[in-house]
């Protein structure tokens, strides 16, 4: 068997796969895995802490071993993944080691999707999308799995000598995280997903602070690897309120594939680019450009080609350092008012920098448009030309 589907078992009364499958190593061929509608269901599968040392450590005795699709819709009474009889249970080695895609929605009694030990199991983890969970706080649980797991791990070091636990999911590409008003925390450990191209996170007002493979801004300023986020093509954030700042430059520089940037309706942000002294520190391209005040640090995005700014109210700066971006071609900024600066996004194609030949079209409001502020009085009437108030569709999810 290598598919299964579970629906609508209100009347059998199944609280968990184990209530159905006694043996789990019968299901060890099983590659898709559905379970929708069905109220009673609380855990996919019950652990025993009293399980043999040698039964955790042999992977035929992995529950789900070769499951490499998961899909959970609609269970209000799901509470986890596992159950353990204790809290000082372990997880089989092996656990969920083939999964690619975990998909996870209206699934409102859970408050924790992952332990940390979980999570670093996840080695072939490609998608991750998690929506309408009315009461998820955390995507990875607090706690001391750290190093328990048979995953990856490590530690960054701070440029004041602290430490912090780190995973590694080497072939994540793409996170979404949808319609969750009370999570808090993705993750306490810092994670590193060298090969993630697209983030979504769209109204997750509770979220204190994007996980440390997204933002160092409230956390001691780690040293990134170089190639962190190298491989991001698009990030769309929303509803974010209580982010002030969304990058260091450091991890600014990181992003050398990025095409799309989209940040939408999060009140409390004030910069697109913290200014301080993460420049330098990253693994992309940086440089200096030199003018008749001085050195001014210059962060280089060679594929970025659409930046898209809406309802941003409290937003004062994008980047005090000069952008240089060879393939820059639609720019939108509505609702964001206090910004009285744009990044003239400079090309170096044709010699010296200068306004880039492939921007087309900027969208914004007229009375934002009158008010910037240039540091080149001519810029404004070279851009004139291509500024429009058209005003296009709010950019919203699909509903799953």
């Amino acid at each position: 068997m290598e598919s299964l589907v579970i629906e609508d078992c209100e009347g059998i009364g199944i609280r968990s796969l184990s209530d159905v499958f006694k043996n789990f190593i019968n299901l060890n061929h099983l590659s898709r895995l559905d379970i929708k509608d069905s109220v009673r269901i609380e855990f996919l599968c019950q652990l025993s802490s009293a399980s043999p040392r040698d039964q955790l450590e042999d992977s035929s005795f992995s529950p789900l071993r070769g499951l490499q699709v998961l899909s959970l819709k609609r269970l209000p009474n799901l509470v986890g993944l596992f159950y353990g009889e204790s809290e000082l249970y372990l997880l089989p080695a092996g656990t969920f080691s083939s999964l690619r895609e975990l998909s996870i929605s209206g699934c409102d009694n859970m408050k924790q999707l992952f332990t940390v030990q979980l999570l670093q199991s996840l080695q072939n983890l490609e998608n991750l999308d998690v929506f309408h969970c009315g009461g998820l706080e955390e995507i990875a649980a607090d706690g001391n799995g750290v190093g328990q797991g048979e995953g990856e791990g490590s530690q960054l070091t701070s440029s004041e000598g602290a430490t912090a636990n780190v995973i590694i999911l080497p072939k994540l590409r793409q996170l979404n995280l949808y319609c969750l008003p009370q999570l808090k925390n993705v993750c306490k450990a810092a994670m590193i997903c060298d090969s993630i191209e697209d983030i979504v996170i769209f109204y997750c007002p509770n979220l204190k602070r994007l996980h440390s493979f997204l933002s160092t801004i409230d956390g001691p300023p780690y040293l990134l690897p170089a190639g962190t986020f190298s491989s991001l093509k698009k990030l769309s954030i929303s509803g974010y309120h209580d982010m002030k700042q969304l990058f260091t430059v450091q991890l600014l520089q990181s992003l050398q594939n990025l095409e799309e940037l989209e940040v939408e309706d999060c009140e409390g942000l004030e910069e697109i680019v913290a200014d301080g002294n993460g420049v330098g520190q990253g693994g992309g391209e940086g440089t200096q450009l030199t003018s008749s005040e001085g050195a001014t640090t210059t962060v280089i995005l060679p594929k970025l080609r659409r930046l898209i700014l809406k309802n941003l109210p409290q937003l004062k700066s994008i980047c005090k350092a000069a952008m240089i971006c060879d393939s820059i071609s639609e720019i939108t900024v509505f609702g964001c008012l206090n910004l009285k600066r744009l990044p003239l996004f400079l090309s170096t194609i044709d010699g010296p920098p200068s306004l880039p030949s492939t921007l087309h079209k900027i969208w914004g409001d007229k009375e934002w448009w009158e008010s910037l502020e240039w540091d080149n009085p001519t810029a404004k009437n070279a851009l004139d030309p291509i500024f429009s108030t058209q005003r296009w569709g709010n950019w919203r999810p699909v509903l799953m």
